[in-house]
């Protein structure tokens, strides 16, 4: 408001470059009018982020075949290197730029090669790049799991192409770096438009209904089997082909009577990601 002199929302904007025809002017006039004043307001308000320069700079000086190092300090875009000839201290002014790329410098007849050290090159902030791998993680797979829940057939594929070079970085024989090529490949490139749309749209379930409440096809199926592998497993040794059919038929139904009795006797299903083994103990007679 005091960059276009008001005093409230209800006065009239007052500025140089603000003409008093705007409403009549043409649409692209006031683009350009538009743009002009942002450029303004950004340029006033805008903080640029400054890193703090070093002061000083190691120096590697080559006089007479031998090398020294200097440690010089910086003064604006120049350098001021301390050099003792004939037993006199001697300051010499030279370029910062000049010093980084490489330069010489005659003094009495004596010839200087000068070139800036890079202190610390090949050492690495492990702290940043354990970070900075770790934000990119995260960020990808909340990504995934949101375009996943909102069943985005679009967003899955520019997920997918974000995650191939994680996967692939981790190994050249990664099966799920194969598996996001194929996916890729199969839905915008190999299969038609329409049988490529009916893929994408199958890989996701929803199975109560509701809106971003959609999962992973390929999850619910590999949940499915890992229900019928516990049933069959319960029929014992000699199950035959019959029962384990009859057994896959029966399972939804198996599996919502077992819930139901567990939610009756408020009974919570413990889950875990990790596994630990059964401490070993003896019991004496």
């Amino acid at each position: 408001m005091k960059k276009f002199q008001m005093t409230a929302l209800t006065d009239k904007p007052v500025h140089s470059n603000l003409p008093d025809n705007i409403n009549n002017l043409h649409m692209k006039r006031k683009e350009e009018v538009f743009h002009m004043l942002m450029d303004e307001i950004v340029a006033d308000i805008y903080i640029p982020f400054k890193s703090e320069e070093p002061k000083e700079i190691n120096i590697c000086v080559q006089v007479a075949g031998q090398i020294l190092h200097v440690l010089s300090e910086i003064d604006e875009e120049y350098v001021t290197i301390p050099i003792v000839m004939n037993n006199a201290l001697i300051h010499i002014k030279v370029p910062l730029t000049k010093v980084k790329e490489g330069c010489k410098v005659s003094i009495n007849g004596v010839e200087l090669k000068l070139k800036s050290v890079i202190e610390n090159q090949g050492q690495q902030d492990d702290l940043y790049n354990y970070v900075n791998n770790y934000l990119q993680w995260y960020f990808v797979i909340m990504q995934l799991q949101d375009a996943i829940h909102e069943g985005d057939i679009t967003r899955t594929n520019v997920v997918l192409k974000t995650m191939t070079p994680f996967f692939y970085s981790h190994s050249v024989l990664s099966k799920y770096f194969t598996e996001c090529i194929d996916y890729i490949l199969k839905t915008e490139i190999i299969l038609p438009p329409s049988l490529s749309l009916q893929v994408r749209a199958g890989s996701f379930v929803n199975i109560h209904g509701g809106m971003g409440k959609n999962k992973a096809a390929d999850m619910h199926k590999e949940n499915e089997v890992k229900l019928l592998k516990d049933l069959i497993r319960g029929l014992g040794a000699n199950k035959t082909e019959k029962s384990i059919i009859a057994m896959s038929k029966a399972a939804p139904v198996i599996s919502s009577i077992a819930n139901n009795f567990d939610t009756m006797l408020s009974m919570k299903k413990i889950t875990t990601k990790h596994k630990k083994g059964l401490p070993q103990r003896t019991f004496r007679q």
